[in-house]
């Protein structure tokens, strides 16, 4: 499932998800880890590395990744 507005975000907290980035960002562009929380338009994204800030306007693509 794509995830497109702010509220998509909001709604799907603690689900986790593939982030894909326009520029890379800590040498990296695509992110996956469980949405933590969306505050002033920056994505807060728990990783196994840790909390990854990632600015809304940066996302090129969202999608849930599907818990099997």
């Amino acid at each position: 499932r794509p995830l497109v507005k702010p509220a998509d975000f909001v709604r799907f907290a603690g689900s986790k998800a593939t982030i894909k980035l326009r520029l890379p960002q800590e040498g990296r562009k695509k992110f996956v880890g469980r949405i933590a929380a969306l505050t002033d338009g920056v994505l807060q994204l728990e990783m196994e590395t840790g909390v990854v800030a990632l600015a809304l306007d940066d996302v090129e693509s969202a999608r849930l990744v599907p818990d099997i």
